[in-house]
């Protein structure tokens, strides 16, 4: 199914304090057992091996299929991956989007069938917010710092195209708040700069 249907299914109403996109990096390790009724009334959109932490309501992949058993342990309500790299997860729970591109950014903001590049899966994920509807959107755990939350293995693999991840960001920033969607990254250590950082929600 494509993520036009997901869009239509859900309510931003049934979750009044916003959507959280969550990232691999170290920031979400802020969460622990005794913080997790910090997350209600989200809706939570984890990005790849975000089930080494917790059970998010949506799954969101944007990279090809890869080999760890997080993945096949991880049970969210909704797959989101990227039609180019199909999974085999439960069809009546997987939802496929069109690649969009990178430059000029945000093209098929309007499009929801489509969601537009940049370099890593959380930049798609709030686009997936925006077109569910959400009007308050968070970040956490989109670091670019060294490690990721479940394993020290340095920088991060895109660290090398930052400064166009960092405008990118910066650039969906503007688009969503000249909307008046609230977006804001809380995670006290991201290199990101073009999204005002909230330390607490």
């Amino acid at each position: 199914m494509n993520i036009a249907e997901l869009i239509n299914h859900i309510n931003p109403k049934n979750y009044p304090k916003g959507a959280l996109v969550l990232g691999n990096g170290e920031s979400i390790n802020l969460i622990n057992p005794l913080s997790k009724w910090l997350l209600e009334d989200y809706l939570l959109i984890g990005v790849n091996r975000i089930g080494y932490k917790l059970q998010p309501h949506i799954l969101f992949i944007g990279d090809p299929p890869f080999n760890d058993p997080i993945i096949r342990t991880t049970h969210p309500q909704y797959y989101v991956t990227n039609q180019k790299y199909p999974w085999d997860f439960n069809p009546d729970q997987t939802f496929e989007f069109e690649e969009g591109q990178r430059d000029p950014p945000l093209q098929n903001l309007r499009l929801n069938t489509i969601l537009d590049l940049s370099y890593d899966s959380p930049y798609m994920a709030i686009q997936l917010a925006y077109k569910i509807g959400f009007r308050k959107i968070y970040l956490l755990g989109v670091d670019y710092t060294p490690n990721h939350f479940y394993k020290e293995d340095g920088d991060h693999q895109c660290i090398d195209n930052f400064e166009f991840i960092d405008k990118a960001y910066s650039h969906l920033f503007t688009v969503l708040s000249n909307e008046g969607i609230i977006l804001r990254n809380l995670s006290p250590k991201s290199r990101l700069t073009g999204i005002p950082q909230l330390v607490a929600i």
